[in-house]
């Protein structure tokens, strides 16, 4: 994953560490402005997901 500048650069600020162990096949923002991102998967940097995770803004896991 990655996450663009308004200008279409890669946002360097945004580290999604190790990433999705799969596909990601949905993403939304929540009500709270964080993304969530569905799809077929089991782990988001390193932490058990099934499927579906919350991010936050910097990309970590939101737990």
């Amino acid at each position: 994953m990655a996450r663009l500048n308004g200008d279409g650069s890669v946002d360097t600020s945004f580290n999604p560490g190790t990433g999705i162990n799969g596909s990601v096949n949905a993403i939304a923002l929540g009500s709270d402005g964080k993304p969530l991102v569905g799809g077929y998967f089991s782990t988001v940097n390193g932490t058990t997901r099934n499927s579906i995770a919350r991010l936050n803004g910097d990309g970590s896991v939101d737990t």
